[in-house]
């Protein structure tokens, strides 16, 4: 029996954890980038070099779009014109301009399976990990492939308004609110010598080895960052105008759960600091 194909367009650490992931589950895989120096990252995995994105696309039942959400949302009219009978898989971070991309094809023959994965390219294993499902025409089907290429994560349903106010609040918000913090330890000539600190530097460690383009998909394509973002800013302004506000609030934030995490950070510091030495 002949493998199933796939091709994945984007050879970023996201295109090419894809790509490992297919070859696992037994697809043959090709990988596209316009940028070729991309392409020597995957020797060794069992995966190919596309020689040409238009024989690939012939040859390949399904389509993985590891470019992000603007990228995704130029490439994907031009593919539902120019392949059919074929899954196309975005992974892209950000939904709304994929949707908008998306909204003149409804009649198109190709499947669309519109995803995110709520994990980084460093994951080895999938148990415990949570992946983001929207429904675009045939949700049934469309969520038999999310199960087929993601299994055993936790697939969560959401529609595209959903999704993209969740993540300005998860993605955007939080790395916009480290880069002010760490922007205002830097300007008060502040090290991060207390174990707060610390612990925060850790945290801010996956979001600052980010790829700039990534950063800027989540923080600025996200249609609802700037309502989170001011939303924000005014509990901010709560705890400049008001102190006792933010003690109301760490009272009724502190629980068992958050406090037994402490315990856990300083292993994690621990463990850090002990490959440093």
């Amino acid at each position: 029996m002949d493998r199933k194909r796939a091709l994945v367009i984007g050879a970023g650490p996201m295109g090419l954890w894809m790509a490992r992931n297919l070859a696992r589950r037994g697809y043959s895989v090709a990988i596209y980038d316009k940028n070729r120096n991309k392409l020597k990252k995957i020797e060794g995995y069992g995966i190919s070099a596309a020689k040409s994105l238009k024989e690939a696309l012939s040859t390949s039942s399904l389509i993985v779009l590891a470019v992000g959400a603007s990228n995704a949302a130029a490439l994907l009219p031009k593919l539902m014109s120019t392949v059919s009978g074929k899954t196309i898989l975005d992974i892209s971070s950000i939904k709304t301009p994929v949707a908008k991309a998306l909204a003149k094809h409804q009649s198109n023959s190709n499947m669309v399976v519109l995803v995110h994965p709520l994990f980084g390219p460093g994951t080895k294993k999938l148990k415990d990990k949570n992946i983001v499902f929207i429904p675009f025409r045939k949700p049934i089907e469309e969520y038999r492939v999310c199960e087929e290429v993601f299994h055993p994560c936790k697939i969560l349903r959401m529609s595209v308004e959903t999704h993209d106010r969740k993540m300005a609040s998860a993605m955007a918000l939080p790395r916009l609110l480290i880069l002010a913090l760490l922007k205002s330890w830097s300007m008060a000539d502040v090290k991060p010598l207390t174990v707060s600190q610390k612990a925060l530097m850790l945290v801010a460690s996956p979001m600052l080895s980010e790829s700039p383009n990534l950063f800027k998909e989540i923080t600025e394509k996200n249609p609802y960052t700037e309502e989170t973002l001011t939303d924000a800013v005014k509990t901010l302004n709560q705890f400049r105008n008001n102190p006792s506000t933010a003690s109301r609030i760490f009272k009724q934030l502190q629980t068992k759960k958050l406090v037994k995490g402490y315990a856990k950070i300083y292993q994690l510091l621990e463990e850090a600091a002990s490959k440093t030495v």
